[in-house]
């Protein structure tokens, strides 16, 4: 069971492409939960518990803003 959770950017597209935009399943519950994050996907059969609710682990999950990068690098002289 594969426990990585591709996370995509708020237009659809992957946050990074090399390496893929991967979060563990752990962080990618943190997010839902702070409502950071739309689920996608869920693995329909792996479903994690706690005292008062049960989550199903998303496989795939997307952005609710569009998060825009730098299309330049910076330089140091060091």
């Amino acid at each position: 069971m594969s426990r990585d959770c591709l996370l995509l950017n708020g237009n659809g597209k992957p946050v990074s492409y090399f390496p893929l935009s991967v979060v563990d399943w752990k962080t990618a519950l943190k997010l839902i939960i702070t409502r950071n994050v739309v689920v996608i996907k869920d693995h329909a059969n792996w479903l994690v518990r706690s005292p008062s609710i049960t989550f199903r682990v998303p496989s795939i999950i997307m952005l609710q803003r569009y998060h825009r990068f730098s299309n330049y690098v910076k330089f140091s002289r060091s």
